[in-house]
């Protein structure tokens, strides 16, 4: 007989206040949030200051609320990197998106590592940080990290910046279950090859095996980091 279990996806993000203006790079974690989808909190708030009749997510019954109230079996995370937020509301776009419905303006703090993608930035205790929040406000729930990697723009095969990223994260999230307590089942790396990014094409590669494209076989070599994370997989970790 199949069980099925149920849960929902999310691109979680780890936001912490800015302290770059004052040059306070040690400024506490003020809150960590994840996108609009899992807390409706708020943006019916905002569609009302867009002048929109209801709010631009579903509205949910009582019944409905009650019918659905801890029923994800797990929670599947997809976590890249954290950053900074300023009060600065982002210019009103048509039709509303999710930059501008944050009404603050996200940065990175120069000294962290970069990556071939601007928002990515090598940030391993936020991993950490993010999964002691789905215990803290989410009851211990069950989580899997459903997507963690790194961008380059080369494709290079000595892709040892991407063993020291997957390093550092998984230590992080070792360290949230060994030592926090937190309730992570399992991670998966993203990604296994390099693939079509849906916002930047080819040009962003986060594959653990190089994909040429201009071949018709699609012929793949494994890199640096395949064979670093195939021993990490063989050893147990």
């Amino acid at each position: 007989m199949c069980k099925s279990r149920a849960t929902g996806d999310l691109n979680s993000d780890l936001i912490l206040k800015s302290g770059l203006a004052t040059g306070d790079r040690n400024s506490d974690l003020i809150k960590q949030v994840v996108p609009w989808r899992s807390k409706h909190r708020g943006v019916a708030d905002r569609s009302r200051e867009q002048n929109l009749k209801e709010s631009r997510l579903p509205s949910f019954t009582q019944a409905e609320k009650k019918l659905i109230k801890g029923t994800a079996d797990f929670l599947g995370s997809n976590f890249y990197s954290a950053g900074y937020e300023t009060d600065e509301p982002q210019p009103p776009a048509n039709p509303p998106n999710y930059y501008n419905d944050k009404a603050t303006k996200g940065l990175t703090d120069p000294d962290w590592l970069g990556s071939g993608s601007s928002w990515l930035s090598v940030t391993p205790f936020g991993i950490r940080k993010m999964m002691n929040w789905f215990k803290t406000n989410y009851n211990n729930v069950s989580v899997y990290i459903t997507e963690n990697g790194v961008s380059d723009r080369n494709g290079t095969l000595h892709d040892w910046h991407r063993v020291h990223f997957y390093r550092l994260y998984i230590s992080e999230v070792l360290k949230a279950i060994q030592l926090d307590g937190c309730n992570v089942k399992g991670y998966t790396a993203w990604s296994l090859m390099d693939n079509l990014e849906w916002n930047t094409g080819y040009d962003e590669k986060f594959g653990m095996h190089y994909l040429n494209f201009s071949d018709p076989t699609r012929a793949r070599v494994a890199k640096a980091s395949a064979v670093w994370y195939r021993t990490l997989i063989a050893d147990g970790g």
